[in-house]
């Protein structure tokens, strides 16, 4: 009998930390916040939460960033992403369901904090 893998799925990742020699990446999901209803609308607002820490060696990071740095590669060949431009991150990404617009933090994509040692 095959052993059966679990699948995790993120909207992306909130922080990414070194500490005790270790990388950790925080991986985020976005919920919906409480919100308030004015008249006819009501807002559809999304927070974002921790809900899984990866956690892996630089030699394991290094070899995931060469891997996604392949498949960004492969999605821009195929036409699904468009080519990096370094100055504007946000024009490789697909395009995002417009229901999706009022989201209530930093894009998880670009949102890494600042490196922290012991």
């Amino acid at each position: 009998m095959a052993e059966e893998i679990q699948t995790i799925y993120t909207d992306g990742v909130g922080k990414i930390h070194f500490y005790g020699n270790m990388i950790r990446l925080d991986l985020m999901d976005f919920v919906p916040a409480e919100t308030e209803e004015s008249g006819d609308e009501k807002k559809s607002e999304l927070n974002a939460k921790i809900a899984y820490r990866l956690v892996m060696n630089p030699h394991a990071f290094l070899a995931t960033y060469e891997s996604f740095v392949n498949m960004i590669d492969k999605l821009t060949a195929a036409g699904v992403l468009s080519p990096v431009n370094n100055n504007n991150n946000a024009e490789q990404l697909p395009p995002e369901n417009p229901t999706d617009a009022n989201i209530n933090t930093a894009d998880p994509a670009t949102k890494v904090e600042d490196v922290k040692t012991e």
